[in-house]
Parts: structure tokens; sequence; C-alpha cells
């Protein structure tokens, strides 16, 4: 129950684009849902063990697009 849902976390968005990829660049996840997160599968199926990559673009209230990359390792 803790730390189930990957999501990031901000205010004043005026849209939004989150994504996940497999360490060969995959997509596996993407929403434009603020409220969505990654739950850590893909294809309804529990994702390995491994470091993971994420993307969010993003328009802020002054009207200029934002882009964020990082990392995520999800664990068992």
């Amino acid at each position: 129950g803790l730390n189930d849902i990957f999501k990031p976390e901000g205010l004043g968005w005026l849209d939004y684009d989150f994504e996940i990829y497999d360490r060969w660049g995959e997509r596996i996840f993407v929403t434009d849902a603020t409220k969505k997160g990654w739950d850590g599968t893909y294809g309804g199926k529990l994702c390995k063990q491994d470091v993971y990559l994420y993307k969010v673009v993003y328009t802020g209230l002054d009207g200029k697009k934002y882009e964020r990359v990082g990392s995520v390792q999800l664990l068992p």
C-alpha cells in the first residue's frame, strides 16, 4: 500500500503528458490525466524489477512548455 503508484505532483498545469519507458526505449505507459499514475504494470502484467525512465511535458500557467525527465526504480 506504500508507493504503489508513481506519478508527478505539481500545481498550475494547463495540460500534461506523462510517459514511462523501459531501458530499451519502449514506451510502456502514457497518460494525460493528472490524477492517473503508473502502477508498475505493462500489458496487464507486473514489470520486472528494473530502472525505468519517465518524461513529463506540461504547459505552465505562464503558457510556456516545460519538460522534465528522470528515472524511477521498480522494486518487488
